[in-house]
């Protein structure tokens, strides 16, 4: 039996009984052909507990029926570090500054004048990079996506989103392509995805 700690403190430090439980929200553990393996945990069990990563249950994504992404605002749990600064400037359109031509800013909404490109410069955008990008999105008159160095999103959707995007090496430019004068946007933010192992 190991040396005990300490003086005088009796004969039962020591018990054969479990005395901690670690449970874990990520993973199961199988035992296959006496071997330990690990597989995400199956879609509705999952129980999302984690400031970096983002557990969503997937049905239509077998046999991985749980998504591990990085959360769109991670925080920082001790084990990882998350850089976040914000990229944009006048990102909730409170004042006329900062975005181009094609928009009409009022009341605290971008309102796109035609299809041209709206947008602003970001002089420490860098191509390859992924960014984080959180819309809110009033109106859609016509189709309009987020432009990131001349890579474009999908369609924007009614509502506030977070769009994963590689930035593009076409420019350094951050905005709103397509759309119309019925297309209305809330507010918009830019941060890099930058999560990295704590430095200890």
């Amino acid at each position: 039996m190991p040396g005990k700690l300490g003086l005088g403190l009796g004969d039962n430090l020591m018990s054969a009984a479990t005395a901690v439980v670690i449970e874990d929200y990520f993973w199961d553990r199988l035992v296959v052909d006496t071997l330990s393996c690990l597989e995400p945990l199956a879609s509705g069990s999952v129980v999302d507990v984690h400031d970096t990563w983002d557990l969503i249950n997937n049905p239509d994504s077998p046999p991985l029926l749980v998504d591990y992404t990085p959360e769109a605002a991670p925080g920082d749990e001790g084990y990882w570090d998350a850089a976040i600064t914000e990229q944009l400037v006048n990102g909730d359109f409170a004042n006329t500054s900062t975005w181009s031509a094609a928009q009409n800013i009022s009341g605290g909404q971008l309102t796109k004048t035609n299809t041209a490109l709206v947008t602003q410069s970001i002089a420490l955008l860098q191509a390859g990079s992924e960014y984080i990008v959180t819309v809110d999105v009033d109106t859609i008159g016509a189709a309009v996506q987020v432009y990131v160095g001349g890579t474009s999103s999908g369609n924007l959707v009614l509502g506030q989103q977070t769009i994963f995007i590689t930035a593009g090496t076409t420019d350094l430019l951050v905005g709103f392509n397509n759309g119309n004068g019925s297309t209305v946007i809330n507010s918009i933010s830019l941060v890099q995805n930058n999560i990295t192992p704590l430095d200890v």
